[in-house]
């Protein structure tokens, strides 16, 4: 009995052997899962803390855009304004141009017609002193009164002056 407590003795040393070399595979193991689960843990929350972060700079770019949103409607509003008053300005130049070109024409024409009469009388007045002027020879010629000469010469001189 003895070497059969002797040899329960030995597997149980040998079990207990066994038993603690897995215990300390174990506690490595559990070790090792420890420090695998600290880093997990703080990777863990860096993601989370840059989640955060992510969020709040999604948050303030959304704003962002937004607000360039806001101000493009409105710069395109203006724009449109803009182009709308331009049209109709130019509109109104076009219909000032038109205007000027018509009395350009009238004027012209006006032109056209006092420069005919301004040619008429002038020749008329040519007419007339080369006329006035033959007469005035014809009575220096025949005419024998000196004093109605004279008169004659200088009524003809106030109608040429024009101090009649």
């Amino acid at each position: 009995k003895r070497e059969q407590q002797q040899n329960v003795l030995h597997e149980s040393g040998k079990m207990l052997e066994y038993v603690r070399k897995e215990v300390h595979k174990l506690r490595t193991k559990n070790s090792q899962l420890a420090h695998d689960f600290d880093s997990l843990k703080a990777s863990n929350q860096r993601l989370i803390d840059a989640n955060a972060s992510l969020g709040k700079t999604c948050d303030v770019l959304n704003h962002h855009a937004k607000s360039l949103k806001k101000t493009n409607l409105k710069l395109m509003s203006d724009q449109k304004k803009k182009d709308a008053k331009n049209r109709m300005e130019i509109e109104e130049y076009k219909n000032q141009l038109a205007a000027l070109r018509n009395t350009q024409e009238e004027l012209r024409e006006e032109l056209k017609l006092k420069q005919g009469s301004y040619i008429g009388e002038v020749q008329t007045r040519l007419e007339y002193k080369n006329t006035t002027g033959r007469i005035v020879e014809t009575i220096q010629e025949r005419c024998k009164d000196y004093r109605l000469v004279e008169t004659i010469l200088a009524m003809v001189d106030e109608c040429e002056n024009g101090d009649h």
